[in-house]
């Protein structure tokens, strides 16, 4: 692959449940670029993205994909993970006893405070109000969402597939979200180097 290649797909095949989902599908991700997956509701925008990340039961069919020169095809959810792909997920998860900036930690391998409070701040979360909030059914599903986009921001991804970013976020509240994706493919060392989103209509996502 390619210097300029972060990610290739190469004619990949899914079926599930004896239905086929993806049908050949080919994709190039360069670095620092951004792409918007469009399509309607149960087109395959969310199957495309967990087959990316290497979720179980969405091992290709046919086909191979390429991660930063390397072919990522048979490897696990969290290899992939180590090598810098991640997935901000639709449906964030909640966690009974995790805190915020715990959560935001996780996928760092020492912690950083500064790198916390800049991902909540780049999606218009108070880091004082939120670090020590607990990432559970008291955050309404807005919040629960801006959290996970915060930690795809705080992590700092190689590259970051956000499956439908807008889930959950109010209409009005959108453009406070928006600042922290447009500025992702150009701040690469803060956080990742680009960014798919998959998504059923047009998000405030664009690049800078």
């Amino acid at each position: 692959m390619g210097n300029t290649r972060i990610l290739h797909m190469d004619n990949v095949y899914l079926s599930r449940e004896g239905q086929e989902i993806l049908r050949g599908v080919t994709l190039t991700v360069a670095r620092g670029s951004i792409h918007v997956v469009l399509g309607l509701n149960g087109s395959g925008k969310s199957t495309l993205a967990y087959t990316l990340m290497g979720s179980a039961g969405y091992a290709p069919d046919r086909g191979r994909i390429w991660f930063d020169g390397q072919d990522i095809t048979d490897l696990s959810i969290s290899e992939r993970g180590q090598r810098g792909l991640t997935l901000a997920w639709q449906e964030p998860a909640r966690f009974e006893g995790l805190t915020v900036a715990r959560y935001l930690g996780l996928g760092m391998a020492k912690p950083d405070r500064e790198r916390v409070d800049a991902g909540l701040r780049a999606v218009a979360l108070n880091p004082t109000i939120y670090r020590e909030r607990a990432v559970d059914a008291s955050l309404s599903g807005g919040e629960r969402k801006r959290v996970e986009l915060a930690a795809v921001y705080a992590i700092q991804p190689k590259l970051a597939i956000l499956d439908e970013p807008d889930s959950g976020i109010d209409t009005m509240s959108l453009e406070t979200s928006r600042p922290s994706s447009a500025g992702w493919p150009t701040r690469a060392r803060r956080c990742c180097s680009s960014a798919t989103a998959m998504r059923s209509s047009l998000w405030l996502i664009k690049p800078p």
